[in-house]
């Protein structure tokens, strides 16, 4: 989806209100002030809350997919998707585009929550495919499964504690998790 540079404008300033707010908390006044434009401007751009929300959700997922990609071509180790987990606790901290994912993904709103569950599979999948590429040659398909279902779970616990957990907590279960996942993945080593 191309975007004119007001209509982006109007994008991130969604991101930035939603994820803190969320859908119901925020108001399309609020973002237009935001963007630095009238409400009625705002409409000029998408015909309402729905439409926005869906925009601003392909501008995170097109964000957070860089940044995916970019952490797993400097995974080193045996086991791929450790500089993800390692980087996705500051990531949310300093990055709307993914709390606004995860609060969109975790709780979407009704009207429009059959595409925002779709879109946010078709990312994972794509997380699940950059693990599994990772992944040395040797191991089995039922081995690869196994790891990379296993990876999908950590991603999903460490996400969830990213929005109700505190750093500490995230922390603690990101090195016990990654622990046990780089353990099963040593077990299936020749």
């Amino acid at each position: 989806m191309s975007l004119s540079p007001a209509a982006e404008r109007v994008c991130v300033a969604a991101l930035e209100l939603l994820s803190d707010r969320g859908y119901d908390g925020s108001s399309l006044g609020e973002i237009a002030r935001m963007a630095g434009m009238r409400k009625a401007s705002l409409y000029s751009h998408f015909t309402g809350k729905d439409e926005l929300v869906s925009a601003a959700l392909d501008m995170s997922l097109s964000a957070e997919r860089e940044f995916v990609v970019l952490c797993f071509a400097e995974d080193r180790g045996a086991l791929p998707g450790g500089v993800y987990l390692e980087r996705v606790t500051d990531r949310y901290r300093m990055a709307a585009s993914l709390r606004f994912l995860l609060r969109t993904a975790y709780a979407p709103p009704l009207a429009i929550r059959e595409s925002i569950i779709r879109h946010y599979r078709a990312f994972l999948a794509e997380v699940d495919s950059l693990f599994r590429a990772g992944l040395p040659e040797h191991l089995g398909d039922a081995e690869r499964d196994h790891l990379a279902q296993a990876y999908l779970g950590v991603v999903d616990s460490i996400q969830v504690e990213l929005l109700y957990g505190e750093a500490e907590s995230v922390e603690q279960r990101r090195a016990a998790l990654w622990r046990m996942l780089t353990g099963a993945a040593a077990a299936t080593s020749p």
